[in-house]
């Protein structure tokens, strides 16, 4: 009698989590600089700085990083600083 072919393990939705979590850690997805920029309802632009350690010049430490993160900031906050209400 044939024997019928074994059917591929189906992936639980688990296992489909835990992939993707492996992936993004070893891709250095999780370990990724960002600048967000959000114009909130009052008109005023909030702003969001991630620096990561890896980045280039930060040397691979915490405080080149701050240093970065900082110097991206203020930069931000000048160029979008909330305008003075007049009465």
């Amino acid at each position: 009698m044939p024997t019928k072919p074994k059917q591929p393990h189906r992936l639980t939705l688990s296992e489909i989590v835990e992939r993707q979590l492996a992936a993004a850690h070893t891709n250095g997805v999780g370990d990724s600089s960002s600048v967000k920029l959000v114009l909130n309802a009052r008109g005023m632009t909030q702003v969001e700085v991630k620096v990561s350690t890896s980045e280039p010049g930060a040397g691979g430490t915490v405080e080149g990083a701050r240093a970065i993160a900082e110097a991206l900031y203020d930069a931000l906050l000048e160029k979008y600083a909330p305008i003075e209400a007049t009465a």
